[in-house]
């Protein structure tokens, strides 16, 4: 068995809000995801402000 441990901190940091929350909350790279494919003129600014806290969760979490 071979277990591989990313460098990503994105992965840990979505993985980890998932659980400090008390209600149920969509994972945000499939938001992500998502409004990457989708077609509504508001998509792309959506899609630029999930990536931006994405991007900044491992620096929020350890506040």
């Amino acid at each position: 068995m071979v277990a591989t441990i990313p460098a990503d901190k994105t992965l840990w940091g979505t993985a980890a809000i998932g659980k400090s929350r008390s209600l149920p909350t969509a994972d945000p790279v499939v938001v992500l995801w998502d409004l990457l494919r989708e077609t509504g003129p508001d998509a792309p600014e959506a899609a630029s402000h999930v990536r931006r806290t994405i991007i900044d969760l491992p620096d929020m979490l350890h506040r």
